[in-house]
């Protein structure tokens, strides 16, 4: 039995991060999105594995990142990587989200109306 506090939980987390994505789609904004994908998937008994960001998406990138101590001297030259993705490919994916889980709503509507009388055209 669906636990439907835990799914208005779940689905609260989502219209947060929809309403206030992420501006560069780190490692970090990745996990979280994925996260949340999982927990829906959970709560609501559905696959949205085509709604995930997958790891084909991704992306890595290298910089160099040094400090400067008070004297102008560097210091801890390090090469940084950084796993990203584009922020189209997130946008993308929230939309998937999305139009799922409005797709499944319509569809509840219809499907829990009025049956019409046996004999009628169709049934």
């Amino acid at each position: 039995m669906a636990n439907s506090s835990r799914q208005n939980k779940a689905w609260d987390e989502f219209q947060a991060f929809e309403e206030n994505p992420p501006s560069r789609w780190d490692e970090h904004d990745i996990s979280n999105f994925r996260r949340i994908v999982k927990q829906l998937e959970e709560e609501f008994d559905v696959d949205l594995s085509h709604c995930q960001i997958s790891d084909i998406r991704v992306r890595q990138r290298s910089f160099s990142g040094s400090s400067v101590s008070s004297s102008g001297t560097y210091l801890n030259h390090k090469q940084i990587e950084e796993k990203f993705c584009e922020p189209e490919t997130g946008k993308r994916q929230i939309e998937c989200v999305r139009l799922f889980f409005e797709r499944r709503r319509k569809e509840s509507i219809r499907n829990s109306g009025p049956k019409p009388p046996k004999g009628a055209a169709g049934y």
